[in-house]
């Protein structure tokens, strides 16, 4: 099984932090936020195990 290589631009990995930053700041949820980046930073990991795989419909 081949593995991939992910790459995020720069401007993703910001959104990343501006996402995180809103949830944490604004919504004042900082348990959720950082629950949320987690997941979301493992479904992107495992994109290069599994690049066809369908992203869980929560991050849609």
């Amino acid at each position: 099984m081949d593995d991939y290589r992910i790459t995020l631009t720069k401007r993703a990995r910001e959104d990343i932090i501006d996402i995180g930053d809103y949830i944490t700041f604004t919504l004042l949820e900082p348990d959720t936020s950082g629950n949320f980046i987690k997941d979301l930073r493992n479904s992107i990991s495992q994109l290069k195990f599994f690049p066809y795989k369908k992203i869980k419909e929560k991050f849609c």
